[in-house]
């Protein structure tokens, strides 16, 4: 993998809903292939180690894998599901129904939803029970970042770049998901704020549709530096294992950028559409 030869291909049937993958702590490989069927393979060998479906109706969203190694599904129109992967087996679910755009574990094991209905929903992954609904953004919660000092923070947008729709706010909000609160709201972006990403430093970086990246100190608020560069909207943010930040955009450009300075590194040309960084490893872009 670390210089760039083919390994193996993992099939998995997607319906078109397109196949998300996850990292288990095992190094087994977890694919939503389907609208309902999950994958588990031997990332060493590439051998299907068990397939499931799960009874959601609607295509799984998010997906993500929790602390003590089991998987949080989100869906639409459902409850968000909680999954043994090596098995199959349902631990629990969500007490009310989401329309799931994200998922992220708190740092005391709950998971916070972010929902097409304005709100983020906070809930309990023992029992399933919803333990806060955070109300404050004015569009869909589309994306959310974990804090060094345990805060969330959220940015509302969503849109389809055909049509050139967006919908959303130009805010972030940071909330304190063990009481529900809201801590603290940024302000700066002219245009809908499209994508977050925590750095190293403990900063905050946020892409946005007004075509900027902002680099925020998180505990009081402060812009700490605008990266200019892109000709299109920000919608996708990755980081190096080296500290160095990389935006996709609209623009079909795929930009690195140095965080401590603010100073572009170089530019890569993305398809003929958008420009995706779709994972980075050793340091390295897979595009």
């Amino acid at each position: 993998m670390s210089d760039g030869s083919f390994i193996r291909t993992l099939n998995c049937s997607s319906n078109n809903t397109g196949v998300k993958f996850a990292l288990l702590p095992n190094d087994y490989i977890v694919g939503q292939c389907g609208n309902n069927m999950f994958n588990v393979w031997n990332s060493s060998d590439g051998k299907l180690v068990i397939n499931f479906n799960i009874s959601n109706t609607y295509h799984i969203v998010p997906l993500i894998v929790l602390s003590n190694g089991y998987i949080a599904s989100g869906t639409w129109f459902a409850q968000i599901q909680i999954l043994n992967p090596m098995t199959g087996s349902l631990i629990t679910k969500s007490s009310v129904s989401v329309t799931s755009l994200a998922l992220i574990q708190l740092t005391n094991g709950n998971i916070a939803n972010a929902d097409w209905d304005y709100t983020i929903k906070i809930f309990n992954t023992t029992t399933g029970d919803l333990v806060f609904n955070l109300v404050g953004h004015t569009g869909p919660v589309n994306c959310f970042e974990l804090l060094s000092n345990g805060y969330l923070a959220s940015a509302s947008s969503y849109g389809d770049a055909y049509s050139g729709y967006f919908n959303g706010d130009k805010r972030i909000l940071i909330w304190n998901p063990n009481n529900g609160s809201l801590v603290q709201t940024l302000t700066e972006h002219t245009g809908f704020v499209m994508c977050l990403k925590l750095l190293n430093n403990g900063y905050l970086a946020s892409g946005a549709h007004d075509n900027t990246i902002k680099i925020w100190n998180p505990n009081n608020g402060s812009v700490i530096r605008t990266l200019t560069g892109h000709t299109g909207y920000i919608f996708e943010l990755l980081l190096l294992r080296n500290g160095n930040l990389v935006s996709g955009s609209s623009d079909k450009t795929i930009k690195v950028w140095n965080i401590t300075t603010g100073s572009l590194l170089y530019t890569v040309q993305g398809n003929t559409y958008s420009a995706s960084p779709a994972n980075t490893y050793n340091y390295q872009l897979l595009i």
